[in-house]
């Protein structure tokens, strides 16, 4: 299973793998200072990944951000997989299948913390399934 914690995750190592003449970034990390940010930032990624037959994953979503998104866009949220790591057992390579196999358009991962080796792991499974990874660090909410 993967560790979920405060610690950063180092930017540098994605930007590092980005400059490998790609056109696409397949492994982005956003920091998250509040509430209406992480809406903002789920909403974006919803329009932004929203294809037919393929599924948006996310996991340890916050729950309330999710909601008020669905509240304010009034769209079908139908393709959006939740998965929480205190209900279901995940690890990196149960992350790693998901996004060789292609059948999301985006995972997007809350609050999780790994190696540079991890990330590289993730990166690679990402571009290989054609498959966006976004890790979202949510700093410390504000309602």
């Amino acid at each position: 299973m993967f560790a979920l914690n405060n610690n950063n995750i180092s930017k540098l190592n994605v930007t590092t793998l980005e400059a490998v003449n790609d056109s696409k970034q397949w492994l982005s990390i956003k920091d998250i200072n509040n509430v209406d940010s992480l809406t903002e930032q789920y909403s974006i990624i919803y329009q932004k990944h929203h294809v037919n037959n393929k599924w948006i994953l996310m996991i340890n979503p916050e729950n309330s951000s999710l909601e008020s998104m669905e509240n304010i866009s009034k769209k079908s949220f139908s393709k959006i997989l939740r998965v929480n790591s205190n209900k279901v057992n995940v690890r990196l390579e149960n992350i790693e299948t998901a996004l060789r196999k292609g059948n999301c358009s985006a995972v997007i991962i809350n609050n999780a913390s790994f190696t540079d080796i991890e990330l590289a792991q993730l990166y690679s499974s990402a571009k290989e399934g054609n498959t966006q990874c976004i890790i979202l660090n949510n700093k410390k909410l504000i309602h």
